[in-house]
């Protein structure tokens, strides 16, 4: 299921106990104040009682209106904070755009993104100069702390800060000691994605590499 499918569901389900949460008290209050009223002799006490209830009635009514535009707007900003990170989706490097230093250009890598609420998921497969498959996988927050990171032998957790909706720095470790940094950047209308990074990797070579992805 998709993400947009999904942020719709929450949309949907936060609607739909907002009005379960006023229908009742609406109904209560209909049945109690909008049924034919016979006789003039009508007893007072009942009158008063009836008003008082009436009164409270109708600030549940109130209340549960306020709560289904609470519910349903803040329903709908989570999609919108979902459905907007640029970074959701498919790349594929583009090796005539990108330069490698220290070591051999990369034959191909593909990254796949995801993202549930504030968790990000990262499916990279990369074929190296050398002919070598490896696959790494790491779900991470953005806040700063170490997220452990797997399959690939150069670093095995990370962290991320967010720079700006563009933009996210990382820093890299290996066995709890910082081997490296990684800046990537989607353009402006989504469609490219820029890596630098500049890393010590596990032969102790200094690495440092612009790469560029298209959107697929």
């Amino acid at each position: 299921m998709n993400t947009l499918t999904n942020t719709r569901g929450v949309v949907a389900n936060g609607a739909l106990l907002a009005t379960t949460a006023f229908a009742a008290p609406l109904t209560e209050y209909r049945r109690t104040f909008c049924r034919p009223q016979f006789g003039s002799g009508h007893n007072k006490t009942a009158n008063a009682r009836n008003t008082s209830r009436g009164r409270t009635l109708v600030k549940n009514v109130l209340s549960s209106v306020f709560l289904a535009a609470l519910l349903t707007s803040g329903s709908a900003v989570f999609a919108a904070g979902a459905d907007t990170d640029p970074i959701v989706g498919t790349w594929k490097l583009n090796l005539a755009r990108s330069t490698f230093a220290g070591i051999p250009a990369y034959k191909s890598q593909i990254r796949i993104y995801s993202r549930s609420g504030p968790d990000i998921t990262l499916n990279m497969t990369t074929i190296s100069g050398q002919g070598k498959e490896t696959t790494t996988k790491a779900t991470y927050k953005l806040n700063g702390k170490d997220y452990p990171s797997m399959g690939n032998p150069d670093f095995d957790s990370l962290s991320g800060e967010q720079i700006d909706t563009n933009t996210v720095e990382f820093t890299l470790k290996r066995a709890g000691k910082q081997i490296g940094k990684i800046r990537r950047a989607v353009s402006n209308d989504g469609q490219t994605l820029t890596i630098n990074y500049v890393i010590t990797n596990a032969d102790g070579i200094q690495t440092a590499a612009l790469t560029v992805f298209d959107k697929q």
